[in-house]
């Protein structure tokens, strides 16, 4: 059981660096890893190496730097079926 077991981490930038290296730690640790990028091969990848290692994830091809598209491409990962936590402040 990991430290982030049932939680539901989104990570923008996966696709490579700093972003995926985020991505496969946060899998590692049992999270449910959305990886969003708008490099869809990258962000593929990211998701093999999670899923290689045991984890759960999802790719979300996004461009968040466009509000539009990023705020519908959230409705997409509420769909998912996954246990959501969210935290409270």
């Amino acid at each position: 059981m990991g430290q982030m077991e049932g939680k539901v981490i989104i990570v923008t930038g996966s696709a490579s660096g700093l972003g995926r290296a985020i991505s496969i730690y946060a899998g590692k640790l049992s999270a449910i890893v959305v990886a969003t990028d708008i490099n869809l091969e990258g962000a593929q990848e990211t998701k093999r190496q999670i899923d290689v290692s045991g984890g759960i994830s999802e790719v979300l091809q996004t461009d968040v730097t466009i509000m539009v598209n990023a705020n519908g491409q959230w409705g997409q990962v509420l769909n998912y079926k996954f246990p959501f936590y969210f935290p409270s402040s």
